[in-house]
């Protein structure tokens, strides 16, 4: 695609932009995704199908938005259709915790919530059970309806309207509601446009979540300039083969990250591909690592800015013989982009001549519009000086005389993690809410010269005691990932200057002598994996001691530091190790013993009832969906065989039946294989659940027993025949505020008949699922995304469930149910079934320590079932 002229100011809107784009250049792509593409005339039709439905319900000119998304089409069509909407929109991180997400809609109340059903009843239920009101109108994808006639016409959103607000972290304990409008977005475009020398022929690798600001030139920059979009999970930067592998297949020309993260993968990855631009952003890069990393790109660029002043505010090219400026430490931050003017000041405001260190401020068109309802916290940061509007950055810098700017560091304690800016104090408020906290101070430590982490000192109440895990675990429900301490110090007191002030140089000066805790452990000797995996940690995190029961991520590790991990015990090993391993079993004894087993043992290419556990004596356990990591988790306590039933192949790819019933006779004669008499024991997640409830109900009408039947919120069914010829729709239709009864099902389905999920009817879902089967037939699977996983799978089950017709069922069974409303279906099913709630999102069921919680209920019922002894009466 050549290059088009693009003639406009910074008055105009994203939105307009992004019209005029697609007017123009509708057949050409606009999102580029290895296993399906769309052009521009596929975003807006699904932007505009978005917004009508968004106007439809309400939304109107200054309302906000909340956004859950996955990273699909339907990301950047919602941006839009939120535009049009002339709404600005609030992005909600799908892997933050349910609380996480309820402050930020306590402090910045939306109109609506938008995503894909999955992603926002969890918070919708959260909303309801705690009796908040108002509730906002939570909006599904998949119960949008195609325009019939026409729709209500778009707005046209004014530079000084909101375009979003994004969260970023407050030293109270508060987060800052940053508010920004469309003249500050399209002021950086232009700027970063114009440095970035960008065309309609780049690829921008979009990786960056929508709580990060970058990710505001990877989506808008293509869209407003006819360019292509590579969208990609945020997780991909932790694979730097697949990352890698993206790149070179997509052909991206423009791909960023922070400087850590950056040292990870070219670490791994030393032939990563070359690119046109390579951006490093977010934090301070060494002036030895730039250096190292110049050639890899035609242009390496650290860029600079805080939310603030609307992502990038200044820019400097890293070069093979850039020399060290004044920060020993920090390459230079460059200069201004266009439309910027900055200014070092004292600490009276006095303007500083070059040569000179002081507090940088940034002025000009993208400064943004201060926090939202807050203005004391706005005046104390947003000025004006001659008549322009300056945002006080709070870092150290000194202007060089030919007018480069080098960062020194923070004249406060705000800290810059892996690209987020992160106050201290929002993480202390945290954790001082521990009802066995008495007090606590955060801090960050460095790993290696282009890398921190954060540490947290905690003094607990006289008489208690806590740990790293309960920390951890406490934060978890309440911060986003980013703002997890690597490690803690457990202290019975915080250190001190003469001041009386707390002494965080001591804090970090003790995180790198030790790490972790400082509780002491007796524990028995290591296996040869564990002492393997325990040297490549001691080694990589800097720690002198690791047990057994050390958390990779409670001693210093965290995202970055596992990637470089699993490089290390891939070359010690001579074998892939996917890092999802880590990430989901980090206790050294469990991540060693996946290792030693396998995490495919007992597959074959064809099967798709794969044993994950060791056989031993008793009935198995046959679980459709099971997380394989939750085998070495919680799952290592269940006494029995554990077999997985998967839902693709090598030979089949993901399933292609047409029918549920067919489906679960295929896994009904493998279980038998294994296991040629009942009584058969039987567990489900998700889809899974639908699949066992089938299974159950061909062993029993083929005179087989089914000693229990276990669903781990489970899909609901789509259609139920709960009286013989009067079938009723049920898939997602329960409200919880609402009687179900037979009477409501019957109700539901005569408004929503035959509505099938939205995603069903998706030419690009079904295209995906077919060229993800091609990709896992030829051994190829490795390289696909795993949104891309998801989708196909998705389609390929949904099919299925959507067809389905569920009768009612005599079995023992014991349902644990996450959604309300789906857990009142399968009552109507199984009337006699033990109900267990988990009040957990529906993705989180694996995590510890909920898993251990349900774990507990299914080894009651197995323990209690009687399979065991009918077995033995069957063989007398």
């Amino acid at each position: 695609m050549g290059e088009r002229e693009v003639h406009r100011t910074a008055q105009d809107s994203v939105y307009s932009s992004f019209l005029e784009t697609c007017a123009l250049l509708s057949g050409n792509v606009a999102q580029d995704d290895l296993h399906g593409l769309h052009n521009f005339g596929d975003l807006h039709a699904r932007s505009e199908l978005i917004r009508c439905h968004l106007q439809t319900h309400g939304t109107a000119p200054g309302d906000l938005v909340g956004l859950l998304l996955d990273r699909d089409l339907d990301l950047p069509a919602s941006i839009m259709a939120v535009f049009g909407a002339g709404a600005a929109y609030l992005p909600l991180d799908k892997g933050d915790p349910t609380e996480r997400h309820m402050r930020a809609l306590a402090l910045c109340p939306c109109r609506c919530v938008l995503g894909p059903r999955a992603n926002i009843l969890p918070l919708r239920y959260a909303f309801i059970e705690r009796g908040i009101r108002p509730i906002p109108d939570f909006i599904a994808f998949e119960d949008m309806l195609p325009i019939v006639g026409e729709g209500p016409a778009p707005c046209s959103p004014a530079p000084e309207d909101i375009a979003y607000v994004l969260l970023t972290s407050g030293s109270t304990g508060t987060p800052k509601a940053v508010n920004v409008t469309h003249g500050n977005v399209m002021t950086l475009l232009t700027s970063a446009r114009e440095r970035l020398r960008f065309t309609g022929d780049d690829r921008y690798l979009a990786t960056s979540p929508l709580t990060f600001d970058a990710s505001i030139p990877e989506l808008f920059l293509p869209l407003i300039t006819g360019a292509r979009i590579v969208l990609r999970e945020r997780d991909l930067v932790l694979r730097p083969g697949a990352l890698a592998e993206v790149v070179r297949l997509a052909g991206a020309s423009l791909v960023q990250t922070t400087p850590s993260t950056w040292q990870a993968v070219l670490t791994a990855e030393p032939d990563f591909p070359h690119v046109r631009v390579l951006i490093t952003h977010g934090e301070a890069v060494s002036p030895a690592f730039a250096r190292s990393r110049a050639p890899r790109a035609e242009m390496v660029l650290n860029m600079y800015g805080p939310t603030e002043t609307t992502v990038w505010a200044t820019a400097h090219p890293l070069t093979a013989d850039l020399p060290d400026g004044r920060s020993a430490s920090s390459a230079p931050i460059g200069t201004p982009l266009a439309h910027f003017e900055i200014a070092v000041v004292d600490p009276d405001g006095r303007t500083l001549p070059a040569g000179e260190a002081g507090e940088l401020l940034l002025g000009g068109s993208s400064v943004t519009r201060g926090y939202r309802n807050d203005p004391e916290r706005t005046a104390r940061v947003f000025t004006e000086r001659d008549g322009t509007a300056f945002y006080h950055t709070g870092d150290l810098v000194v202007r060089n005389e030919d007018g480069v700017i080098d960062y020194l560091g923070r004249i406060d304690d705000q800290m810059a993690i892996n690209g987020l800016r992160i106050e201290p104090g929002e993480i202390e408020a945290a954790l001082l809410a521990h009802p066995d906290v008495a007090r606590a101070a955060v801090t960050w430590y460095p790993v290696t010269d282009d890398q921190r982490s954060i540490v947290a000192a905690v003094v607990p109440d006289a008489g208690t005691m806590v740990t790293s895990e309960t920390l951890r675990a406490w934060l978890s429900e309440r911060l986003g990932r980013a703002m997890l301490p690597a490690r803690y110090q457990i202290l019975s007191a915080l250190p001190t200057l003469t001041s009386g002030k707390i002494d965080r140089k001591a804090i970090r000066a003790a995180a790198l002598e030790a790490g972790g805790d400082t509780v002491d452990r007796s524990e028995p000797a290591m296996s040869e994996t564990e002492d393997m995996v325990a040297g490549i940690w001691r080694t990589l995190l800097k720690v002198s001691h690791v047990s057994r029961e050390d958390n990779f991520f409670l001693i210093g590790g965290d995202s970055l530091a596992a990637v470089e991990m699993i490089t290390l015990l891939e070359a010690e090993r001579g074998e892939q190790i996917p890092i999802e391993m880590i990430l989901e079993t980090p206790k050294l004894s469990e991540f060693a013993a996946l290792l030693d087993a396998g995490t495919n043992a007992g597959a074959s290419e064809d099967s798709t009832v794969i044993q994950v556990k060791p056989a031993r004596d008793g009935t198995p356990l046959f679980f459709a969906l099971a997380d394989y990591g939750y085998v070495g988790r919680a799952g290592r306590a269940i006494p029995y065989p554990f077999y997985n039933l998967t839902v693709w192949n090598r030979t089949d790819g993901i399933v292609s039946m047409d029918r549920l019933e067919d489906l679960a006779a295929r896994y009904k004669n493998e279980i038998m294989a294994a296991q040629p008499n009942g009584p058969y024991r039987l567990a489900g997640y998700s889809f899974g659940g639908l699949l066992v409830f089938e299974i159950a109900r061909q062993f029993i009408r083929d005179g087989q027993e089914v000693a229990s039947l276990f669903l781990l919120d489970a899909s609901a069914p789509t259609m139920l025949e709960l009286t013989p010829g009067t079938v009723v729709d049920g898939l997602g239709r329960m409200d919880v505020t609402r009687s179900l009864g037979p009477a409501y099902l019957i109700e539901e389905a005569r408004r929503r008949a035959r509505r099938a999920p939205l995603e069903l009817k998706s030419w690009s879902w079904k295209r995906r699922y077919t060229q993800v089967n091609q990709a896992l037939q030829s051994g190829g699977g490795s390289t696909i995304d795993p949104t891309t996983r998801h989708r196909a799978m998705v389609y390929a089950l949904g099919r299925l469930a959507a067809r389905y017709v569920a009768e009612p069922l005599s079995v023992p069974a014991t349902i644990i149910g996450c959604d309300p409303g789906m857990t009142r279906i399968w009552q109507l099913l199984i009337p006699e079934a033990r109900v267990e709630r988990l009040n957990i999102a529906h993705r989180d069921v694996f995590n510890s320590p909920m898993d251990e919680e349900w774990t507990q209920v299914l080894l009651d019922v197995l323990d209690s079932d009687g399979a065991d002894q009918a077995l033995v009466e069957a063989a007398e």
